[in-house]
């Protein structure tokens, strides 16, 4: 890469989230580059063949609810497998079921009597879900926030339905065990989950990284490359290339963000921060 190399816009982390953001920029016109510190692109949505078998880096999964999924994946490509909408809950002794009769109405009866939650949190779920249906994403994000742990008492939950399905089940898809994560987003996935199916795709969720690297030129992404120093307006990568840029686009995980960016240049106006795929200045 040439010294002094000057970009629209810098995109930091080649996850899904980076990508995404990658090719609507260049959709727009833009002119971008993907740094990633890793070898491989895509984070955690990989897939790697071994011994014949193909195992995905940990559990993850795509929730067909999201709007831009099917904007910038081609769904029929993925050949998608789905799960049966509920949970399976171990209280110690036997697996109990929770699941949504507004999917299957043959499952009304069993998840009425299942012993997870009282008839109080089955009729509370019932009506936020036709409230977030009804709400829209604009109307969430706007909407005063607390946390999430805070948002399931607000709601006046039960204590043991919290503890035993809720807190563990949003802990899991937040990745965030205290819960401290925004009420927005936790009824945005309240939503996500309400309109759409889980499903992984048959050849591993790798085939959502490749989707979406397809899509954008080799040459607008590097990978092998760490972030030395973030300048008004310039990068230096740790082999010492300076390279410009008018905007960049931090789409790493927290930690790397507190690292890459002191307290001081969060509040820059050429600065942006993505979290599944969200985007907040």
């Amino acid at each position: 890469m040439n010294q002094n190399k000057s970009y629209d816009v810098i995109i930091i982390g080649a996850g899904i989230s980076g990508l995404a953001a990658g090719i609507k920029l260049l959709d727009s016109g833009k002119k971008i580059l993907i740094i990633e510190k890793n070898i491989e692109i895509g984070g955690k949505i990989n897939s790697k063949l071994i011994d014949g078998f193909r195992i995905d880096n940990g559990f993850q999964v795509i929730l067909t609810g999201y709007s831009e999924t099917s904007k910038l994946l081609n769904m029929n490509k993925l050949d998608l497998s789905y799960f049966d909408t509920g949970a399976l809950i171990w209280n110690g002794r036997k697996f109990n079921t929770i699941s949504d009769p507004t999917r299957n109405i043959s499952e009304l009866k069993e998840s009425i009597l299942s012993p997870v939650g009282n008839i109080k949190d089955k009729l509370r779920t019932l009506l936020l879900k036709i409230k977030l249906l009804n709400k829209s994403k604009e109307k969430i994000f706007s909407d005063k926030e607390i946390t999430t742990k805070k948002y399931f008492i607000q709601k006046k939950y039960s204590k043991k339905f919290r503890e035993i399905f809720l807190e563990p089940f949003f802990s899991g898809i937040l990745l965030d065990a205290e819960l401290q994560t925004s009420s927005r987003f936790t009824e945005y996935i309240f939503k996500i989950l309400s309109i759409g199916r889980i499903a992984v795709p048959k050849n591993g969720i790798g085939s959502i990284t490749k989707q979406l690297a397809d899509q954008i030129p080799k040459n607008n992404i590097i990978t092998n490359s760490t972030i030395e120093h973030i300048l008004d307006g310039e990068i230096i990568l740790n082999n010492g290339v300076k390279i410009k840029f008018d905007h960049l686009i931090c789409a790493t995980d927290a930690k790397s963000m507190i690292k890459l960016f002191p307290k001081e240049k969060k509040n820059s106006q050429r600065i942006y921060f993505l979290y599944n795929s969200l985007l907040f200045k």
